[in-house]
């Protein structure tokens, strides 16, 4: 007489205990915490480490200041200002 007889008929080959089908999916619920702390540290570093379009917004134009600057300046030529802020711009 095999094992699969005696599952099918309820009664087990441990301790009289019998096999429950939901013994089969137990490690998914160890998956279940792991995956929520897992998501939870992707938010927590999304959110530490985040560009909004505000601080890009910002960046540009600290750099637009930089660029009519050294134009003011005469450092650039008019060519080489109107090329660097139309790649800032973009």
């Amino acid at each position: 007489m095999g094992v699969a007889p005696l599952l099918v008929s309820g009664q087990s080959w441990f301790a009289g205990a019998s096999f429950h089908p939901w013994f089969l999916f137990g490690f998914l619920f160890w998956l279940l915490p792991l995956f929520v702390v897992g998501a939870l540290i992707f938010l927590a570093a999304r959110w530490l480490f985040r560009t909004t379009e505000h601080s890009v917004g910002l960046l540009a134009s600290g750099a637009l200041s930089i660029l009519e600057e050294r134009y003011a300046r005469g450092e650039i030529t008019k060519e080489q200002f109107a090329q660097m802020k139309k790649d800032i711009q973009r």
